[in-house]
């Protein structure tokens, strides 16, 4: 996995791009850390990982783009 590879390679900071497909829906985005998860998601098993190698991590979700206009 990356991560594995990014501790061997001396990374000191690992940022991981996951999806705001993890929470369950909601009429009032946008979604922020705290709000409730899908229960498939599996982000929860990977962080933990994560935490596990590196001292100082982040995680950053993209938001959807909504609006009239999507194709």
């Amino acid at each position: 996995p990356v991560v594995d590879w990014a501790k061997a390679a001396g990374v000191g900071q690992f940022l991981f791009v996951s999806s705001a497909g993890i929470y369950t829906p909601s009429d009032e985005p946008p979604h922020v850390e705290g709000d409730a998860v899908k229960e498939s998601a599996g982000h929860v098993g990977v962080e933990k990982y994560i935490a596990e190698q590196f001292g100082s991590w982040a995680s950053f979700r993209p938001q959807y783009m909504i609006g009239s206009s999507n194709n």
